[in-house]
């Protein structure tokens, strides 16, 4: 399988980076390096040197080789990762694994093998199903600690009523994994300031398992320790670039996670297979930053589970969802118009 790291920092390479480019030699693995404005580029160009899987998107080459996207997107934002998704994409990898500069993987990801568990979390109330998703948060399948997702909605962490977790009977296939992580896992900035987080060295429980979210069925997926293992699906690759940085990739996965819906095809979770060294973060900031996840996602999953009575399965729907968004005043309305940008590019 050709396969692609993609990543975007502001800040000299870290020995996770490195880690990466290594092992990607191995198993012929490129790993790809979104600079913005404050990357230090040159030392990246420097390891590039080292490592001839690390391909380095410096802000000319990314004009160079997508110029209308590259000037559509923002600059000191998270969204330019786009262009390492477009530069994967169209170099014809089969799988991109999404990851960050402090995330180190601690196993080989591979397809869920023969004997494997796989639990499916499906509805179980009485049909006709409801036309709201239904939130469920996953990480109580791999920890007893009290913490959740970052971009879980908090009117939702009660125990969801009427969820049936079985185990196998996935119905229709996965599109995109979402590895947990060990360490500092991906929680919001409300469980980190009031100690929910599980504590420094956290670590999940180690049993193999991989959960899959049935139609209907939502849980938060971030840019951290994430495979998409389906070409067809890579359009929902795309980060919106006019919302904030702690909310582009929850937003992202919401969107992909009822787009996949209508393409017959799934979101999973697996256990913990990286480690996270957390950057400095300051809390507060990431309060602010992830405030419109507060508030607003259960209502941004409506909006979507509304829009996507119109999808037809195609790239199309991606614009369709944040036109919705923006009409519902939860997004800029120049996000369609990004939107249509990344799509000229990636179909």
């Amino acid at each position: 399988m050709s396969r692609c790291i993609v990543i975007t920092t502001i800040l000299r390479p870290s020995q996770q980076v490195v880690e990466h480019c290594r092992r990607g030699l191995d198993d012929a693995t490129e790993v790809v390096i979104v600079a913005d404005r404050k990357t230090p580029v040159q030392d990246y160009e420097t390891l590039a040197r080292e490592f001839s899987n690390l391909h380095v998107l410096s802000l000319d080459r990314q004009r160079d080789l997508f110029p209308h996207l590259s000037s559509a997107l923002p600059f000191n934002h998270y969204a330019r990762k786009n262009l390492g998704y477009a530069y994967a994409i169209t170099r014809g990898h089969e799988a991109i694994f999404d990851t960050d500069d402090d995330n180190a993987s601690t196993c080989e990801w591979q397809r869920p093998s023969d004997g494997e568990r796989v639990r499916s979390v499906r509805n179980g109330r009485p049909t006709p199903a409801p036309t709201t998703p239904v939130f469920f948060n996953v990480y109580s399948l791999y920890t007893s600690a009290h913490l959740w997702p970052r971009g879980f909605p908090l009117e939702h962490l009660r125990a969801a009523e009427g969820v049936d977790v079985v185990d196998g009977d996935v119905a229709g296939r996965v599109a995109v994994w979402q590895g947990l992580v060990d360490g500092d896992p991906d929680v919001d900035a409300i469980a980190r300031l009031t100690g929910s987080d599980g504590g420094e060295g956290f670590r999940f429980d180690a049993t193999p398992m991989r959960v899959v979210l049935d139609r209907g069925m939502l849980c938060p997926i971030n840019s951290q320790n994430t495979w998409w293992i389906d070409r067809s699906s890579f359009d929902l690759l795309f980060l919106p670039g006019t919302v904030t940085f702690r909310v582009c990739d929850i937003l992202r996965g919401y969107v992909a996670q009822q787009a996949l819906w209508s393409r017959g095809a799934r979101a999973g979770f697996v256990h913990a297979t990286a480690l996270q060294a957390r950057n400095p973060h300051d809390l507060m900031a990431d309060f602010a930053s992830e405030l419109p996840l507060y508030l607003h996602a259960a209502k941004m999953n409506r909006v979507l589970a509304d829009a996507s009575r119109g999808f037809v399965g195609g790239p199309e729907d991606l614009a369709r969802a944040y036109d919705a968004l923006a009409k519902a005043d939860l997004v800029d309305p120049r996000e369609a118009a990004l939107a249509d940008a990344w799509l000229a590019v990636v179909t």
